[in-house]
Order: C-alpha cells, then sequence, then structure tokens
C-alpha cells in the first residue's frame, strides 16, 4: 500500500517497452532486470503480462489501443450488458441502460458509483 506522500515513478511507453522486449528477448530472469534498472520486480512483470494482451501503452491498461480492437473491446462489452440484464430485475435493467447511454461520455467507474452498483 502507498505511503502518504509517496512519489510514483512514471515511466515512458518506450522505456517500458525496451525492458519488456530486453526481458523477452534476451531471455533474463525479471529478477536481474529489475536490480539492473532498480524496478520494482513486480512493476516489471505487470508491464510484461500487459505486453502480451497488446495493451503496454494503452492509456487506462484495460481499453485496446487502436479503432477496431476499441469496437471490438465496447462490442463484446455491449454484449454482455444485454445477456446479463435478462436475468435482472426492472430496477437494475434501467441502471444498465443508463450505462449503455453514458459509458462512451463519462467513465464506467463514476457511472457505477453514481447509480451505486458494485463493479
Amino acid at each position: 500500500m502507498a505511503k502518504l506522500g509517496q512519489k510514483f515513478n512514471k515511466y515512458s511507453k518506450e522505456f517500458r517497452l525496451s525492458i519488456v522486449e530486453e526481458c523477452l528477448k534476451e531471455n533474463e530472469k525479471v529478477r536481474t532486470i529489475a536490480i539492473k534498472f532498480g524496478i520494482n520486480r513486480n512493476t516489471i512483470e505487470s508491464w510484461i503480462r500487459s505486453y502480451k494482451f497488446g495493451k503496454l501503452n494503452t492509456k487506462s491498461g484495460r481499453q485496446p489501443g487502436n479503432e477496431e480492437d476499441l469496437l471490438e473491446f465496447w462490442k463484446n462489452k455491449c454484449e454482455l450488458m444485454e445477456k446479463v440484464s435478462c436475468f435482472c430485475n426492472e430496477k437494475i435493467r434501467k441502471k444498465i441502460e443508463v450505462i449503455k447511454k453514458w459509458r462512451k461520455k463519462y467513465k464506467i467507474n463514476l457511472l457505477l458509483e453514481a447509480l451505486k452498483v458494485k463493479r
């Protein structure tokens, strides 16, 4: 857990990519590279996981980067919401409709909080 007043390092996209590529191409142990660059091993491992899913250098790390992937991401999200809505009562269905309507304009976390819906 972060300590009060703790500063977090921000690494450039190019730097993160070079570290991941070094781990994967050189077949080096993550621990060795972490020590070499003074970066926490868990941070590098999370970069590698993100890289393998194609999300290393996206804004939130959750959404795909290019337009086609982004369209597919939202299409899948809508399909899931429609499948879930058939199992819900009317009150929850209305909340789902609100989320569908406003999800592109507002962050999903903000909508869920406003509608008092748990993730």
